[in-house]
Order: structure tokens, then C-alpha cells, then sequence
């Protein structure tokens, strides 16, 4: 098997371009993330605006911004700031400075080049915290009495056949569970599984899939005292098959929201 194309990454230079692509991302009111260079582990949200005042040229407007992004930019933000946001299927990523803050706004001065990235076709964002999701199977419920599914009473039983969701893209997802249990339910091959899609705050949405590989991992943790423990999951990828528009809208609304999760 080849190996996997790296996506191509292109330096745009030319002022006419650089002004033109951050006109058109302020005229969708393009979500983006801000990072201060000498804090780049935290990431501010924000939203393109275009800039009303003709007197103030080549600055990008930047609003929706948090009382507490703003106070993380203005404690950390002098050194300059890196700027990243999708338009089409392409990724744009700069370096500048902070010119100013008004409100809940601030305004960035144009940069010298952009970096453009292809994306991958189905980019997978990590369900993690309050975007935590779930799938369950129709043809799966858990036994109480197996020990290799997950402990639980038989007043709740309805939540123990859900199945943690590890990441999730356009076009499928991953699970990931501890017990062996599931294994039994589901294995790779074309067969299609009738399931439920639990995302935050949405219906559960139904949809086919089918489990298109399988694989078990064992983690060496560090403890107190340096003890080492091993912790084994069990993997899996799954496949949409033909999702209904309502599932399509609704993992496109997941999965913006989610890219941009632990952002202040």
C-alpha cells in the first residue's frame, strides 16, 4: 500500500490575495481561532467581521470574542498572535499583531503571507468533554450477568448499551470501550448495523453503519509512586452508510461546534 499524500500547504504572498481571502472570511463571518505566540496552548474564539471604518485599511475585524478571551489576548497577546480558520475546504493559518480592542472586538493588522493547508476530506474532531457522544445498536443490550460488559443496574439498564464515541468526522466514527463485551456484537465486515447517534442535545438520529476495522490497545500508565498500570480498550471504525440530510446537518452543526470546544 502507498503512503498516505501529505496535504499540500501553499505561502500566499501576494497583497492582493492575502486581502482578498481575509475580505471574503469577514464577509461569511468566518469562525476562527486566536492563539497568543507566547501562550499558544490556549485558543480564543472569535468571528470575521468586516471592517465598516474606510479610514482603517489592511486590519482584519475580529468579534464574538469572551470577557475572558479578551483578557487572555490583552495579557498575552503583545508578542503577536496566530489567526487560523477554514474557508472552502482549505485551511488558513498567519501570524500578526493585535492592533487594538473595542467591546467585545478586536482588530489585527493584515500579515505579510498566509499559509494555506489542505484538509483531509473527512477531518475527525475529538468527542471530548461537553461534546461527548454515543451510539447505540439496536440488535445489542448488555447481560448483567457478563462480567466483560459494564456494571450496571437493571433500573438504567437502557444507558449501558451506550458505546463511547472517540472521535468523529463527515463520514464516520470511532468507538472506544474498556469491555471486551462488545466485541461480540459487532466485528468487520459488510454487514449493516441499525443504531442510534447520540450527540449533546440533539434526538438521538438513526442511521446504518458498518464496522470497518476492529483493533485492541494496551496503555502503560505512570502512577503515584511510579507504579506502571496497563489499561486495554477496544477500537472500533464506523461507517455511515448513505446518512439521511438530517444526520448530515446535524454532524456538520457537531462538528464546528466541537472544533472549537476548548477554546475560551
Amino acid at each position: 500500500m502507498a503512503a498516505p499524500v501529505p496535504p499540500k500547504n501553499i505561502r500566499i504572498s501576494s497583497p492582493e490575495k492575502v486581502a482578498d481571502l481575509l475580505v471574503k472570511a469577514a464577509a461569511i463571518g468566518c469562525p476562527l481561532l486566536i492563539k497568543a505566540v507566547s501562550a499558544p496552548t490556549a485558543s480564543v474564539r472569535g468571528r470575521a467581521f468586516p471592517n465598516d471604518n474606510i479610514e482603517i485599511s489592511k486590519q482584519l475585524k475580529i468579534g464574538n470574542i469572551s470577557a475572558n478571551g479578551l483578557a487572555h489576548l490583552a495579557a498575552h497577546g503583545s508578542e503577536g498572535v496566530q489567526i487560523e480558520f477554514i474557508l472552502a475546504a482549505i485551511k488558513i493559518v498567519f501570524v500578526t499583531t493585535l492592533s487594538s480592542f473595542t467591546g467585545q472586538t478586536c482588530l489585527v493588522n493584515y500579515p505579510k503571507f498566509l499559509e494555506s493547508f489542505e484538509r483531509r476530506k473527512d477531518a475527525r474532531i475529538a468527542a471530548v468533554g461537553n461534546s461527548r457522544a454515543y451510539i447505540s445498536l439496536e440488535s445489542w443490550m448488555p447481560d448483567s450477568s457478563d462480567f466483560s460488559t459494564v456494571p450496571f443496574f437493571e433500573s438504567s439498564k437502557e444507558f449501558s448499551s451506550l458505546i463511547l464515541v472517540g472521535d468523529v468526522s463527515a463520514g464516520g466514527i470511532s468507538l472506544v470501550s474498556p469491555f471486551p463485551a462488545i466485541r461480540s456484537a459487532i466485528s468487520v465486515s459488510e454487514k449493516l448495523h441499525s443504531a442510534f447517534f447520540h450527540l449533546p442535545m440533539q434526538r438521538p438520529l438513526k442511521v446504518m453503519v458498518s464496522i470497518r476495522w476492529a483493533k485492541k490497545t494496551v496503555e502503560i500508565i505512570k502512577s503515584e509512586g511510579d507504579q506502571d498500570r496497563s489499561v486495554t480498550s477496544f477500537r472500533f471504525g464506523v461507517q455511515f452508510n448513505d446518512p439521511s440530510e438530517a444526520v448530515k446537518k446535524s454532524l456538520k452543526a457537531f462538528l464546528a461546534t466541537a472544533a472549537l470546544a476548548d477554546a475560551i
